[in-house]
């Protein structure tokens, strides 16, 4: 997993662009995540930190870390009970579930910044 996730922080850090900061007086920042295929188990979680991980690295030194917005995407017959049940309890992003193929089109456009998959293999 060592791979992947220095992997992830390279692209993340040399292909991510941060907007100019806001005036204070603006809300924080959201970056949104989407982990299509993402089935139910530690692995999805591990790469989604991953992933907020090198973003919060990009941001190092940056007045305003972003919050996250994390879509977990599987078909429609996932048990996203249990994918929400087992939700890290300490995670730095809001989680919801988006159930569908990701053969179709799930988001309006230019709504994702970062998008993630590790069974579009399959």
């Amino acid at each position: 997993m060592d791979g992947m996730k220095q992997l992830v922080t390279e692209a993340i850090l040399e292909n991510l662009e941060i907007p100019e900061c806001s005036p204070p007086w603006k809300s924080t920042p959201v970056i949104k995540v989407a982990d299509l295929g993402c089935a139910v188990g530690p692995t999805t979680f591990f790469q989604v930190q991953n992933i907020v991980d090198a973003v919060e690295l990009k941001y190092c030194g940056n007045s305003q870390i972003p919050e996250f917005q994390v879509f977990f995407n599987d078909q429609n017959s996932n048990d996203f009970n249990t994918l929400f049940a087992s939700l890290p309890p300490n995670r730095r992003y809001h989680a919801a579930g988006i159930p569908g193929s990701f053969h179709c089109r799930l988001f309006p456009n230019s709504s994702l910044h970062i998008i993630y998959s590790s069974a579009s293999l399959h």
